[in-house]
């Protein structure tokens, strides 16, 4: 008996297959939805425009919330946005006091997070963020329900894929360049970062005041303003918080750097490397090229003798 096809079947079955694998794709790059997904997504083709190479923006001076610098969005000026590599995206506070001109929109989403609770809020669409003279355009950003700490946004995963981000911490500068123009320094030090999961890990040693050594894998930690932050059983094998200790990070010796535990960090790390162990220091974070670069000191003006 010959097989009887119904009209639209294949059809049907070819997309209820498409919808499968791309809740599938989805839940593998920790998003909660279909909409999440799509949010995530949006953004990897959205234009990025440098007006001047690098673009440069005027760092904050150290207030204790890290690497603060001005973001104009959608034309209005004085957004404040801190640089926090653990944020999947660029994050702005539900309750900023100016609503955001033009945004549209996009409904709920939920994105995975590695190191605490998972990324909630609302999708908003059709923005415009200027960073000096770099400028995302047709961007997407999230709206969390999460309390950011004292700023307006976070700067995160978002923008670290697309420029390499240095840092000059002694002129309160952070300079944004592309990456296929971007050249480190000869003089510096080189440290491979280990990407997975949009975080980012590097290898290093660490030597306690009593002598006990530790070879560590951290998870890089920009948000952060401590230095060395270890888990409980690591710390205790370099005999405790109690005094000062010596990491060695590509071959650059930096001393005396206090420790505190922390239990929340990536699978893959012992802890985490915030932005008070490079405090400052002129680095670079090369997340298309994976390296980490530290910047040899500036040599200081010399007077001819006469």
């Amino acid at each position: 008996m010959p097989e009887r096809v119904f009209p639209g079947t294949a059809a049907a079955a070819r997309r209820h297959t498409r919808l499968g694998l791309l809740l599938v794709m989805a839940l593998a790059a920790g998003c909660g939805d279909l909409n999440s997904f799509r949010f995530v997504h949006k953004n990897r083709g959205a234009p990025a425009t440098w007006h001047a190479e690098p673009a440069s923006v005027r760092l904050e001076p150290d207030t204790g919330h890290g690497l603060v610098l001005p973001v104009t969005v959608n034309g209005e000026t004085d957004f404040r946005f801190r640089l926090d590599n653990l944020a999947p995206v660029i994050v702005m506070s539900k309750d900023a006091e100016r609503p955001l001109v033009g945004a549209r929109p996009a409904g709920r989403v939920r994105l995975a997070s590695n190191t605490g609770p998972d990324w909630t809020g609302r999708a908003a669409e059709n923005i415009e963020l200027t960073l000096g003279d770099l400028v995302l355009s047709e961007h997407a950003v999230l709206l969390a329900d999460q309390s950011l700490d004292g700023v307006d946004g976070l700067l995160g995963h978002d923008l670290l894929r697309r420029a390499v981000i240095e840092v000059d911490a002694p002129r309160e500068i952070l300079r944004l360049h592309r990456p296929r123009s971007y050249r480190p320094p000869r003089n510096a030090a080189a440290v491979p970062m280990v990407i997975a999961d949009r975080l980012m890990y590097v290898d290093l040693s660490v030597e306690s005041a009593q002598g006990q050594r530790a070879y560590l894998r951290l998870e890089l930690a920009l948000g952060e303003t401590g230095g060395l932050i270890l888990a409980p059983g690591v710390l205790r094998a370099l005999g405790g918080s109690s005094g000062s200790m010596v990491m060695n990070l590509g071959g650059l010796r930096i001393d005396g750097l206090e420790a505190e535990s922390e239990g929340r960090s990536g699978s893959l790390a012992d802890g985490r490397l915030g932005l008070g162990a490079l405090e400052g220091r002129k680095f670079a974070v090369d997340v298309p090229g994976a390296f980490l670069w530290i910047y040899a000191p500036d040599r200081p003006a010399t007077t001819p003798v006469e």
